[in-house]
């Protein structure tokens, strides 16, 4: 917003919002990014406006849509010299990237492939394009783990839909059992990339189980005639 002083002194004016809902916060700054009391004014010379933002915090359980509000800006020498500006502030619907973990670890034998599943919602109010990204720097690089082949790595989320992503995990041959090594999952809004969620998936090394069967054969002179 600008102060403009059609004037021909110097004044400093108090900004002030009406009609901001009590559940709400709301905060001035200047271009530059500090932020100052509405109360002490800004100062605006003949002819230089003087420029100011208000930031505004909807309550979380707003309702969408558009919320009336006034700017009233006042002289502080003479109140009596005042003017108004009718605003509209919009709530749109957010989008929350929530990702599930698998609530039991997921595992692999030793030099073996295997897939896992890992829960992907979102509990926005607005539907959205999410991707889907793989931090594996701590992972050994015997270790492999990615996308299935089948998984692309944009997923359509509505709200509170929860989809379920594929991944393959492959174990190395001399992985010990129960290893566990972990990475980072990232689902962030395409839309909104403020809007995004991380969480450690840790996957183990399963434990092999050889078991072989034979016929033993009888010993001699036990042998019995049918």
């Amino acid at each position: 917003l600008n102060i403009i002083n059609t004037g021909n002194i110097s004044e400093i004016f108090i900004p002030r919002l009406d009609g901001l809902p009590a559940s709400w916060n709301a905060y001035y700054t200047r271009p530059s990014g500090t932020s100052f009391d509405p109360n002490g004014g800004l100062i605006s010379r003949p002819g230089n406006p003087a420029s100011f933002n208000i930031m505004i915090q909807p309550d979380v359980n707003a309702s969408l849509g558009f919320q009336q509000m006034t700017v009233n800006i006042t002289s502080k020498q003479y109140p009596s010299v005042t003017t108004e500006l009718p605003v509209q502030f919009l709530v749109k619907a957010d989008r929350i990237p929530v990702i599930l973990p698998p609530s039991v670890r997921p595992s692999c034998p030793p030099s073996y492939t295997c897939t896992f599943d890992v829960g992907l919602t979102n509990r926005g109010g607005a539907t959205d394009v999410f991707d889907v990204t793989l931090d594996t720097t701590t992972v050994p690089s015997d270790w492999t783990i990615a996308l299935a082949w089948s998984q692309h790595n944009a997923v359509l989320l509505r709200p509170n839909e929860t989809v379920q992503a594929l991944f393959t995990l492959t174990a190395p041959a001399d992985a010990a059992p129960d290893t566990v090594v972990e990475f980072d999952l990232r689902l962030t809004s395409q839309n909104d990339t403020s809007r995004s969620d991380v969480k450690t998936i840790p996957v183990s090394a399963s434990m092999v189980s050889i078991a072989e069967v034979a016929l033993q054969q009888p010993h001699h002179g036990m042998e019995q005639a049918v």
